[in-house]
């Protein structure tokens, strides 16, 4: 198995440089998205300004849908409960829909918001793929012995997951 990262991270970080550099420019002195996200609040303290939803653009969903859906199979069937080659193979349907979505056509809010909280989702049920990996190749490994720690990936992949999806429909 192996993790995603560098193709939304780069990606991201490219579009990230862009806004910041696009920030200054204009004349409503919001500055880049990186103050924004560092707003102080009232009282001197630092907090996070609300971001506006990824679904403003309704391509967001229609670009990422296939992706969020595939994952969304594969917490169905977790919760239904699975082989270890049923989870491979379920795991290997979301990354063929993640390897398939068009990054550079996404607009930075989509990207951000549902694409790279969707990646990471993805790698978190990946982590789960090689703990489970490096049971099935120890002769008289216990699937009960990394229950926990499949159950936590799991979880941190779900609630990931529904963050994702609640961007993409604007929630």
């Amino acid at each position: 198995m192996y993790r995603t990262g560098t193709r939304w991270l780069a990606a991201a970080a490219l579009a990230g440089l862009l806004a910041a550099g696009l920030g200054g420019c204009g004349g409503d002195g919001g500055g880049s998205p990186a103050a924004a996200g560092a707003a102080t609040a009232p009282g001197g303290a630092k907090g996070k300004a609300k971001r506006a939803p990824a679904a403003t653009d309704p391509r967001c969903l229609s670009q990422l849908g296939g992706f969020l859906g595939s994952l969304d199979r594969l917490r169905d069937q977790l919760v239904a409960g699975v082989t270890y080659e049923q989870y491979v193979a379920e795991l290997g349907d979301a990354r063929a829909a993640y390897d398939k979505l068009p990054v550079k056509q996404l607009r930075l809010t989509c990207l951000r918001e549902v694409g790279r909280t969707g990646e990471r989702a993805l790698n978190r049920y990946i982590a789960a793929a090689e703990i489970w990996s490096d049971c099935v190749e120890v002769p008289g490994c216990q699937s009960a012995s990394i229950e926990a720690k499949l159950q936590r990936r799991w979880r941190q992949g779900s609630r990931l997951l529904s963050r994702a999806e609640d961007a993409a429909a604007g929630k």
